[in-house]
């Protein structure tokens, strides 16, 4: 009998250290024992008036997001139950974001703190990610006019611009190829949709209005190309969009030069 209860303890105790080891919870003498996360991927994206900045988790995490001084020039994140795996100090320098800074606040029970250094705010949000892994915050840059600020959107759109030429240059070969490569055609497509949700999620100053509606009909473009690369019956009107869309980028290219020229 004593033996019995020596095996039935040595086995509580056993998948107590198993839940832990997998962060699931767990109830130990009435007592809930709450899910540790790790804090271990901080990645940012976005555009010069918009970026992105994503937490990422071992396990759940949640809080909420403040703002310090007037007009803000920090924003904050209290993480509770999760300790940070990252770098201290992770630089930015892009938008609204000068810098993410992350530290453990409270050891116990744990909490981590997510700063963000910012500038030329405008706007914050708190976005739920895919999962409950995963936070996602916006910043939002305030659309002073400032010259570093254009010149920033300059060279976003300029990158653009390079991208959708060789994209272009890709979808021609494939128009002229007598057989059509499926995978890259489905390749293809992929990307001009990434482009256009590139460019439509950006919201650009009165003076790129010209040239961001440019790059944004090419994708347009590629996207209807790419669609009907398949259909020989469809190959006239394929070369007449060709070209079409050379000529949107050619006019794009030489509003980047003007622009470029008043700029520097």
């Amino acid at each position: 009998m004593k033996h019995r209860d020596h095996l039935g303890k040595k086995m509580v105790n056993l998948m107590i250290v198993a839940f832990l080891a997998t962060g699931a919870f767990v109830t130990v003498e009435g007592q809930e024992i709450q899910e540790l996360s790790t804090l271990n991927a901080i990645t940012t994206d976005g555009t010069p008036t918009e970026i992105a900045i994503h937490l990422s988790a071992t396990g759940p995490i949640r809080g909420e997001i403040h703002s310090l001084d007037e007009p803000p020039t920090r924003l904050y994140i209290d993480l509770p139950n999760t300790v940070p795996a990252v770098p201290a100090v992770t630089d930015v320098e892009f938008g609204a974001v000068k810098r993410v800074r992350v530290a453990l606040n409270q050891s116990s029970p744990p909490l981590t703190r997510v700063v963000i250094d910012v500038e030329d705010l405008a706007s914050y949000e708190l976005v739920a990610g895919l999962t409950e892994r995963e936070l996602r915050i916006l910043v939002r840059k305030g659309l002073q006019e400032t010259k570093a600020f254009r010149i920033n959107a300059l060279e976003w759109h300029r990158q653009k611009l390079e991208q959708l030429n060789q994209l272009l240059d890709r979808t021609s070969k494939q128009y002229a190829d007598a057989t059509i490569n499926i995978a890259e055609k489905q390749q293809l497509e992929i990307e001009w949709d990434l482009k256009k949700t590139e460019l439509v999620s950006n919201t650009p100053s009165t003076d790129f209005d010209r040239l961001h509606e440019l790059l944004l009909t090419t994708c347009l473009i590629g996207n209807a190309i790419t669609e009907t690369l398949s259909a020989p019956l469809s190959m006239t009107d394929i070369e007449s969009a060709l070209a079409g869309a050379s000529m949107l980028l050619g006019e794009a290219e030489r509003i980047v030069s003007n622009l470029s020229e008043n700029l520097l």
